[in-house]
């Protein structure tokens, strides 16, 4: 299996990785049994794959502790990637809810630990009613001030981000923390990202994880028509908004 470097880290992932969002199952993806879910890991493991991507926010945290108990006995085989939700970046915050991600996953540490969406008002919406913290949000130096010292708590090993244009990774770079990652949708029929955000990634030595690569399950022959993808599945910018419901994603770029 194909291994690439991530930025200037010493982490090297495979080319193919395991979306774990449907992990531990819940009210977005209906019940998943561990069982399959340590079928699955087990088999990606036995092929070479190492790359498990996460998040807290991906079925209450149910991805994240389904994911460590499938990697009992085998965690130095994988690298973990997981993200904590824009609303959670206040530095005391953040690194509380990075410790809970920890004792989810079974680990003491996090090997790519992701901002999921960028600090700003319209993504803080998505994950909180708080009004004081959606007008107020934590500034990009305050979270990546405590990622940082995260990183030099040994606590996560590289600090990457998700959802980001080259407006929020200019932000990030003024802060002067080295970004190794950054996840991206990306597929046959939604390459937006190859349009100034790719280019700054490669230009800035960026690592770039492509996710929905079956473009929710068009690409798979899944779904005939755009009009039978279930709403709830609906959920990306790909969509128009009046499509997804709650489930709705803010635009990032």
């Amino acid at each position: 299996m194909e291994k690439r470097r991530l930025g200037n880290s010493d982490l090297y992932v495979t080319a193919l990785g395991i979306g774990c969002w449907a992990y531990g199952g819940g009210k977005y993806w209906g019940e998943v049994s561990q069982k399959d879910v340590d079928e699955v890991v087990h088999a990606a493991l036995d092929q070479g794959i190492n790359y498990f991507d996460t998040a807290e926010v991906y079925n209450d945290g149910e991805s994240e502790r389904s994911l460590g108990m499938a990697l009992k006995g085998r965690r130095p085989e994988a690298v973990i990637g997981s993200k904590v939700s824009t609303s959670n970046t206040k530095a005391a915050i953040l690194k509380e809810h990075c410790e809970e991600s920890l004792k989810r996953l079974g680990t003491d540490y996090i090997d790519i630990y992701m901002l999921h969406w960028p600090i700003n008002p319209k993504a803080i919406e998505h994950f909180t009613s708080d009004k004081s913290l959606i007008s107020s949000p934590p500034s990009v130096e305050e979270a990546f001030d405590m990622m940082l010292q995260l990183k030099k708590e040994g606590k996560i090993r590289e600090i990457g981000i998700s959802n980001h244009g080259v407006r929020q990774m200019e932000e990030i770079k003024k802060t002067g923390v080295d970004i190794v990652v950054n996840e991206l949708p990306y597929n046959l029929i939604s390459r937006g990202i190859e349009d100034g955000i790719l280019p700054y990634c490669i230009k800035n030595n960026i690592g770039v994880f492509g996710y929905m690569a079956m473009q929710q399950g068009i690409l798979a022959g899944i779904y005939p028509t755009i009009e039978s993808i279930p709403p709830a599945q609906a959920h990306s910018r790909h969509f128009h908004q009046s499509r997804g419901g709650e489930a709705s994603r803010p635009v990032s770029y």
